[in-house]
């Protein structure tokens, strides 16, 4: 009888100890699960929005708005999503639409302009549609498409830039403020570049040029919409409406 109870003793810790790396298991193949079937979702959706016979991929706002409308439907079909969604989501977007635009622009300033407007879709719907802290969503947003710029083949620095350019102008039209947007951007940007191998320094420092451009695109679009008036006349600028 001893024996007996002894060895039912053994039996029950050892299936106890069994437990916890059953569960571990069974959270990673669902967290694998889980990413598989985003990333076939965000697959179809990028598809469908290129086969568009409206979208014009050398068009930087035609190409925004059909990333605004991905990342809207992406983030549609995730329950609770993550900064690493976001990450996932806004890397696959950027790599795809990227190899998509060089491919069809063949002249490097229009590829840059472009990428600039979808990194400013991808950060902007992070932000709005994701649900969660504005400056994670941004810095999630900014390394995501920052890594699939550099999947697709852009230099390291020049992407650096040119998503933070982008996501600078998005997370403005979000509605988030500029010192908050900057040092998510900064730190998104950076992480990426150093994974690709560039020093922390050239990253940063990069990430700061892409942001000063878009201050200085925003300064120069807002001189552009003064309205200048005096007892007798109204100057109107092009950009604003009579």
């Amino acid at each position: 009888m001893k024996i007996k109870q002894t060895l039912a003793i053994a039996l029950l810790a050892s299936v106890t100890s069994f437990i916890p790396a059953l569960s571990a298991q069974e959270g990673k193949v669902q967290a694998e699960t889980s990413t598989s079937t985003l990333q076939a979702s965000v697959d179809a959706l990028i598809a469908a929005a290129l086969a568009n016979p409206d979208l014009d991929l050398t068009d930087p706002a035609s190409v925004q708005a059909a990333i605004q409308s991905v990342m809207t439907a992406a983030y549609a079909g995730v329950a609770a999503p993550t900064a690493a969604t976001t990450q996932a989501i806004a890397s696959s977007v950027m790599s795809t639409f990227t190899v998509q635009i060089q491919a069809q622009s063949g002249d490097s300033a229009n590829t840059a302009a472009v990428i600039k407007s979808a990194a400013a879709a991808i950060v902007s719907a992070a932000v709005t549609e994701s649900g969660t802290d504005a400056a994670e969503a941004i810095e999630a947003a900014t390394k995501g498409a920052t890594e699939g710029a550099i999947e697709a083949g852009v230099p390291v620095l020049n992407a650096i830039t040119d998503v933070a350019e982008g996501a600078t102008t998005g997370a403005a039209a979000a509605g988030v403020d500029l010192e908050t947007a900057e040092a998510a951007i900064t730190d998104g940007a950076t992480a990426a570049g150093t994974e690709a191998g560039v020093s922390e320094s050239e990253a940063q420092a990069a990430a700061e040029a892409g942001e000063t451009q878009a201050e200085e695109a925003a300064e120069e679009a807002a001189a552009e919409d003064t309205v200048v008036t005096d007892d007798t006349t109204v100057v109107t600028s092009p950009n604003t409406a009579n």
